[in-house]
């Protein structure tokens, strides 16, 4: 099979040029991989018997098309080859134009284009361009990954004239470029009126990052997330930038939000124009960015959300995002609440657990959801000698399902309200219980699993349960401080270890404890779990210090 021809994009062909010219002479688009976070994405068509491929690294913004030999492609693109790059690359005086033509020549190297990319640049560096090292960090700050640590570790070796402040740099403000925050002049205004002629100037200059970054600050002040003219103006400057999806959900938003007539028109004409580029279902993460709207009238949004939902199959969607979905198109406070709820289950195929994620959206509903549970909890128990009806298992099930580790946190909430009550100990056990086989891998559900067993007496159990919560804190791959309390899982296991009469092992647990924090030997004086070990004079060095 003939190898495919690889050519590299100049910095200033947007890839929506491409894909206009594919949709424009009829390619079939075969194939588009998902873009999330450091990615790549991947868009290949079909065109009679060829084919092309763009790619994109966003992680070291590599761009490149390969394409069958025989293919054409606009020669005004001006793309090109690797001899074409290096060339370009050695001729270059300016800093800008150095760079841009080392990224257009890496892409096209052999092996993984990132990693020959970091390499291009760190020769660069080392042969003495200072000028070049604030813009190689800026290229390896566009987006967010968890690699730049080595990354810059990787150029102190090769570039002297990068110091660690530098570095430092690249760490911190590792995708802070894509999301606007590298106009640094911008995050510190608090005026209103200074950020509005800021935003019209950068839009009249064409300088659509800025736009987006100016937009942002607007939208993050107090009382200015309804500001139609900072969700246009950065709808205008996503589209300019080719942030399809971004752009199109702002216009809408904007279009919402607009009292002007003609403004409203012209949002939504760019709305229009930008629907036949929308590919896919809407991405997760554009959902996740209409956040900071979710406090505004959501009868108003629903309408927004009719709009997005004629272009995306919600259902076919993660249930995280479906509940965002569900909160932005509810109205809390309408009459018409259930009958919407009903409208949106219809139209989201297998997704009625809406309905009771919809409890959750605000602080009323919070309460209701609270009420309505231990309501169904505690019938479930009086009721059935199974601990959980069908009932109460589905309400728990949809009201959480959107995230097992907000399910096991919900849990971890509710369990100690159902202390406060005075639940019965078989209560509470079966509510640890089933937030530890909501994030099996979490201390916390295994300690509170290993808690209930203690209140309740039952001593060889609690020394199970908290052996499986020692077991997760030394996995390490979970943060669990537990601040004062440091030790604790240790000390409660030597109480239970004692009262199975395991001496050895209470006395090894209660060592440990102790070298955590000081404050379980003063805890060990007067606990009564203890007394089978008063007259073991071990425990009593224990009690002295001697550890």
């Amino acid at each position: 099979m003939t190898a495919p021809v690889r050519l590299a994009l100049p910095p200033a062909l947007r890839r929506d040029a491409l894909i206009d010219h594919a949709a424009e002479h009829g390619w079939r688009l075969v194939h588009r991989a998902p873009r999330h976070l450091h990615q790549w994405l991947v868009l290949t068509w079909e065109l009679g018997d060829g084919a092309v491929r763009y790619n994109e690294d966003p992680e070291l913004a590599v761009r490149f098309v390969e394409r069958t030999p025989h293919v054409g492609l606009p020669a005004e693109w001006e793309l090109v080859d690797q001899a074409q790059a290096l060339a370009l690359f050695r001729g270059a005086a300016d800093p800008v134009a150095r760079l841009e033509a080392l990224a257009m020549a890496s892409a096209l190297r052999i092996g993984p284009p990132g990693e020959t990319l970091v390499d291009a640049w760190a020769e660069a560096l080392a042969s003495g361009a200072p000028e070049l090292a604030r813009l190689v960090l800026l290229a390896l700050g566009r987006v967010p990954t968890e690699d730049l640590t080595g990354v810059a570790t990787r150029l102190r070796q090769h570039a002297s004239d990068v110091d660690r402040a530098h570095l430092d740099w690249i760490v911190e403000r590792r995708g802070a470029l894509e999301r606007g925050e590298l106009n640094d002049d911008v995050g510190g205004i608090a005026s209103r009126d200074a950020l509005d002629q800021m935003i019209v100037e950068a839009r009249d200059a064409g300088r659509w990052p800025r736009v987006v970054a100016i937009a942002n600050r607007l939208l993050e002040l107090e009382y200015n997330e309804t500001d139609a003219l900072a969700w246009g103006l950065r709808a205008k400057a996503r589209a300019e930038l080719g942030e399809t999806w971004p752009a199109y959900l702002d216009a809408l938003v904007a279009s919402e939000l607009e009292t002007d007539d003609e403004a409203k028109r012209g949002l939504a004409e760019l709305a229009m124009s930008l629907e036949p580029r929308l590919e896919g279902p809407l991405p997760a993460d554009r959902l996740e960015a209409l956040t900071p709207i979710s406090s505004l009238r959501r009868a108003e949004l629903a309408r927004v959300f009719d709009r997005m939902i004629a272009h995306a199959d919600l259902g076919a969607l993660d249930p995280e995002v479906r509940y965002r979905a569900a909160i932005l198109a509810l109205d809390e406070g309408a009459d018409d609440a259930a009958a919407r709820l009903e409208e949106l289950v219809e139209r989201l195929p297998g997704c009625r657990e809406v309905t009771a994620l919809f409890l959750r959206s605000t602080p009323s509903g919070e309460k209701a959801r609270r009420a309505e549970l231990r309501r169904q909890l505690i019938a479930s128990f009086d009721a059935s000698p199974h601990p959980f009806d069908a009932r109460a298992a589905e309400l728990l099930r949809a009201t959480t399902i959107f995230s097992p580790v907000k399910l096991a946190s919900l849990l971890h909430d509710e369990l100690a309200e159902q202390q406060r009550e005075g639940a019965s100990p078989e209560v509470l056990i079966e509510l640890s219980r089933r937030g530890l086989d909501a994030d099996p891998h979490s201390p916390q559900a295994a300690l509170d699993h290993a808690m209930m067993h203690t209140a309740a007496k039952r001593h060889a159990d609690a020394v199970e349960a908290y052996s499986r919560c020692i077991a997760l804190i030394g996995r390490g791959d979970s943060l669990f401080l537990l601040g004062d309390s440091e030790g604790l899982p240790w000390f409660n296991r030597a109480c239970e270890r004692a009262m199975c009469g395991d001496t050895e092992g209470a006395l090894t647990d209660l060592a440990i404890a102790i070298r955590k924090n000081d404050r379980w030997r003063e805890d060990s004086k007067g606990e009564e779990y203890f007394d089978v070990l008063r007259d073991d004079p071990r425990f009593a060095r224990l009690l002295d210090g001697d550890l």
